[in-house]
Protein backbone atom coordinates (compact mmCIF):
# COMPACT_ATOMS: atom_id res chain seq x y z
CA UNK A 1 0.00 0.00 0.00
CA UNK A 2 1.37 3.62 -0.83
CA UNK A 3 1.93 6.06 1.77
CA UNK A 4 -1.20 8.14 0.23
CA UNK A 5 -3.20 4.91 0.61
CA UNK A 6 -2.45 4.42 4.23
CA UNK A 7 -3.05 7.79 4.95
CA UNK A 8 -6.41 7.50 3.75
CA UNK A 9 -7.03 3.89 5.26
CA UNK A 10 -6.24 5.33 8.78
CA UNK A 11 -8.35 8.33 8.23
CA UNK A 12 -11.11 6.11 7.49
CA UNK A 13 -10.30 3.91 10.08
CA UNK A 14 -10.83 6.83 12.64
CA UNK A 15 -13.99 8.48 10.47
CA UNK A 16 -15.53 4.69 11.04
CA UNK A 17 -14.72 4.69 14.72
CA UNK A 18 -16.91 7.94 15.16
CA UNK A 19 -19.35 6.35 13.30
CA UNK A 20 -19.88 3.38 15.17
CA UNK A 21 -19.68 5.42 19.04
CA UNK A 22 -22.60 7.14 16.87
CA UNK A 23 -24.44 4.21 16.04
CA UNK A 24 -23.84 2.32 19.49
CA UNK A 25 -25.32 5.45 21.57
CA UNK A 26 -28.40 5.24 18.86
CA UNK A 27 -28.65 1.44 19.01
CA UNK A 28 -28.70 1.98 22.72
CA UNK A 29 -32.03 4.24 22.55
CA UNK A 30 -33.41 1.45 20.09
CA UNK A 31 -32.55 -1.86 20.92
CA UNK A 32 -35.35 -3.08 22.62
CA UNK A 33 -37.56 -2.03 19.41
CA UNK A 34 -35.21 -3.32 17.18
CA UNK A 35 -33.47 -6.59 18.64
CA UNK A 36 -33.96 -8.86 15.77
CA UNK A 37 -32.40 -6.52 13.37
CA UNK A 38 -29.77 -5.55 16.23
CA UNK A 39 -28.74 -9.27 16.07
CA UNK A 40 -28.00 -9.54 12.58
CA UNK A 41 -26.19 -6.63 12.23
CA UNK A 42 -24.50 -7.26 15.01
CA UNK A 43 -22.68 -10.18 13.09
CA UNK A 44 -21.69 -7.88 10.03
CA UNK A 45 -20.44 -5.79 12.65
CA UNK A 46 -18.20 -8.71 14.24
CA UNK A 47 -16.81 -9.74 11.07
CA UNK A 48 -15.15 -6.23 9.72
Amino acid sequence: MTETGELLHHGFKMQFAETEKQAVLEKQTTFRVQRTEDRSGGVIASQI
